[in-house]
């Protein structure tokens, strides 16, 4: 449960935005570590998807929209 569900009252959330938008610090594909790939990888696209996961009971309630945001990082 989240700490400010009781705030929402009964209608839930409409709209989540998940906005991500890292790069690994090596931009060339033959210097890129699998370390940076990683971490690049959690960030723009695992957390998003476990985000809105969490977050589908409250988006239920309603008619909702997910949006999933980058930048040119991302």
């Amino acid at each position: 449960k989240f700490a400010f569900q009781e705030s929402l009252g009964p209608e839930g959330v409409t709209c989540l935005i998940n906005n991500a938008g890292v790069a690994p610090k090596a931009t060339r594909y033959n210097l890129v570590k699998v370390e940076q790939m990683e971490a690049t990888l959690k960030t723009n696209l695992i957390a998003p998807l476990f985000l809105s996961k969490a977050f589908l009971p409250l988006l239920k309630k309603n008619p909702s929209l997910i949006f999933n945001l980058s930048s040119s990082l991302g």
